[in-house]
């Protein structure tokens, strides 16, 4: 696609055929739920109305330059450049967002599993949850809003080296279970942490002992509330 893709049924349609959308090519979907299922290369404009959805969903997408109002993640997706985008980005269940380049998100949204991989960042101005799934590789995950991060046990995994910055308010929540992490990775609150978890918690390597663990540096403040 070259042109104009335009969506206004509210109905799902599934593209089961590689899509090219290339510059200057414009993709807008303006009602219902566009599922892309064969991955392709994306370097043109994606458009996306209040309440449609665009969804990578099949495939393998490779990402150089690319703009977007919302995107829903449930495959593999490769980000080689800058990826922005201006609503919510939702990894799901068996989405891999793996970053080399720069990905910037208005909100974020990691309570359905998922993987975020890669060397490059995540960057979220906005609202950002997580609540399973894993962030690993040597990148770097940036929430400047407003997080919550809910204590999700082993369904939850911060690894490979990754560091998670928080420097908005984080709110650190749920009962009996942990925040995983290996010995590797650092997180780095320059903001408001405040943990209200109700059970017994743990930030940490589970598997870990005393030397075993990952750094939480607190330039900010820490509270406990729960």
């Amino acid at each position: 696609n070259t042109g104009t893709f335009r969506k206004t049924g509210s109905a799902t349609t599934n593209v089961a055929s590689v899509f090219n959308n290339v510059s200057p090519g414009v993709v807008d979907v303006q009602a219902g739920t566009l599922n892309l299922s064969n991955g392709g290369t994306q370097t043109g404009d994606f458009v996306t109305a209040a309440g449609a959805i665009l969804r990578f969903n099949g495939g393998t997408f490779n990402i150089n330059t690319l703009s977007v109002s919302s995107l829903r993640v449930s495959t593999t997706v490769n980000v080689l450049g800058t990826l922005t985008v201006g609503g919510l980005l939702e990894l799901l269940t068996s989405g891999t967002l793996n970053v080399t380049g720069q990905v910037n998100a208005d909100s974020y949204s990691q309570n359905a599993g998922g993987t975020l991989s890669g060397t490059g960042s995540l960057a979220v101005s906005g609202q950002a949850t997580w609540t399973s799934g894993t962030m690993t590789g040597t990148g770097t995950t940036i929430f400047n809003g407003t997080a919550t991060i809910t204590a999700n046990g082993n369904v939850q995994f911060l690894g490979g080296g990754r560091k998670l910055n928080t420097a908005g308010t984080t709110t650190f929540t749920g009962a009996n279970g942990d925040f995983r992490t290996g010995a590797s990775e650092t997180i780095n609150n320059s903001g408001v942490w405040i943990d209200e978890t109700t059970g017994t918690s743990r930030i940490g390597n589970v598997f870990g002992g005393s030397f075993d663990q990952s750094p939480f540096n607190n330039t900010g403040t820490f509270r406990k509330t729960g």
